[in-house]
């Protein structure tokens, strides 16, 4: 006997989060549309989800926005409905409120925040849900309604306000978090990492989540494999991006949804340069279409084929030009003037030969390099700290007790700098006078 189920009808323990990201899919809408304006497509299906939604605040928000001419009649017919409901929950609040428990209060607290963070309603919504946090509760669903917080910003694109926010969330976590609560916190600050840059810590954190990733309230899990992808391949070892990324099962099943994605994974993995580059075009438009990797798209473009060209050139001591040109599928000039750029910058260690067109790769010298700079610094450094050894050395003759107050770093650089010292003062001692030479 063929048994049917109704998908509607399995029960799914992340149905509230992933309303919330519906929600949130409307305000990617909305953002894709101020990138392309004449988007006709982008525009009516923006129209139709608010509308369906009866979001009034939101709808009015858009019209002056994008300068459409409003529909009066939809937007009265939408705040009458809005206000419907407002009023309704606000007069079982009060009623509530004069013999209700505080648990009472608080999830009537939640239902109308919730929902004017459905009809996109900001302030309100975070009025009442700053609110709820003032009656007792327990410190999960503190932090639970501070995420919300943050969702609603991100809704609106209110970076300053979700900044500061996430302060207070990751102080929460980092005190009492439990399991969950951590995890969601490492999305929401791949966001704000995504926003200032700082693709190590995004790829760190979201490869490190993508087994246990929960957040469907900030974007869907093919967006987060996007971001894990992007940042991974921009920063992380190719071990460490074959460990993370191509030999897990999640990101192999979610990338068949995402070509492009699959197709700058496994070509970068698979050393296809050539068919890396190729990825490259098509991932610029994607990046334009995204609101947290927009402001940075030249430099991830950038960062994306500087990395190549450090794993082909990893696997060279010497190579031509025009070898490396044909692997990547470009012209000659065009390699030669982007070596020339990363290693003038330091970001390749190499150079090239201009007489033969070849590269060099310079792997040992630099690290010959780095040690020798590094060794210069700290002998600069011991040099600055000779002058407190001679104060120190008048200072432990007055206190033959200071010395054991001091932290030991410390006593360390203040025993070497006055080592130093002694050598320097010594050298001086043993060198013969000598008299300037006259200038005939």
């Amino acid at each position: 006997m063929d048994i049917e189920m109704d998908i509607d009808d399995i029960w799914d323990p992340y149905q509230k989060e992933k309303k919330r990201g519906e929600i949130m899919y409307i305000s990617i809408l909305s953002f894709k549309l101020s990138i392309d304006r004449e988007n006709i497509a982008l525009k009516n299906e923006l129209l139709e989800k608010v509308k369906e939604r009866k979001m009034a605040p939101y709808y009015r928000e858009v019209c002056n926005y994008f300068d459409y001419k409003m529909d009066v009649d939809l937007y009265n017919t939408m705040k009458e409905e809005n206000d419907r409901v407002i009023k309704e929950k606000s007069e079982a609040l009060e009623e509530i409120e004069k013999s209700g428990s505080d648990d009472d209060i608080i999830d009537v607290l939640l239902y109308i925040a919730n929902y004017y963070f459905e009809i996109g309603e900001k302030d309100k919504a975070v009025e009442v849900y700053k609110k709820s946090i003032n009656y007792k509760m327990s410190q999960n669903m503190k932090m639970d309604i501070w995420m919300y917080i943050l969702d609603v910003y991100l809704f609106h694109q209110s970076i300053a306000e979700y900044t500061s926010t996430l302060k207070t969330v990751q102080k929460m976590v980092e005190e009492s978090g439990d399991w969950e609560h951590r995890n969601r916190l490492n999305v929401y600050l791949g966001v704000s990492y995504m926003l200032s840059k700082d693709f190590t810590k995004v790829a760190e954190l979201y490869c490190a989540t993508i087994p246990t990733f929960t957040s469907f309230s900030v974007f869907s899990f093919n967006d987060f494999v996007k971001y894990a992808v992007i940042s991974s391949i921009m920063t992380q070892s190719r071990s460490n991006i074959k460990r993370d990324l191509v030999n897990s099962s999640d990101v192999e099943m979610s990338l068949l949804e995402m070509p492009t994605l699959q197709h700058l994974l496994s070509s970068f993995d698979e050393c296809r340069y050539r068919d890396f580059f190729l990825a490259l075009l098509d991932l610029e438009s994607i990046l334009k279409q995204d609101p947290y990797l927009l402001p940075s798209a030249s430099l991830i473009i950038g960062e994306l084929r500087l990395k190549a060209y450090q794993q082909f050139l990893d696997s060279f001591k010497c190579c031509t030009l025009q070898s490396m040109a044909d692997s990547f599928g470009v012209s000659t000039p065009f390699i030669n003037s982007e070596l020339a750029r990363f290693i003038s910058e330091g970001r390749i260690q190499a150079k090239i030969d201009r007489m033969n067109d070849t590269v060099e790769t310079q792997a040992i010298l630099t690290k010959g390099t780095i040690l020798m700079n590094r060794v210069q610094t700290v002998a600069k450094t011991l040099d600055v700290w000779i002058v407190c050894a001679n104060k120190h050395e008048t200072l432990r003759h007055r206190n033959s007790n200071l010395l054991a107050t001091l932290p030991p770093p410390l006593r360390l650089l203040l025993a070497v700098a006055s080592f130093r010292h002694s050598v320097h003062s010594s050298s001086r001692e043993l060198a013969p006078a000598t008299r300037p030479r006259r200038h005939r």
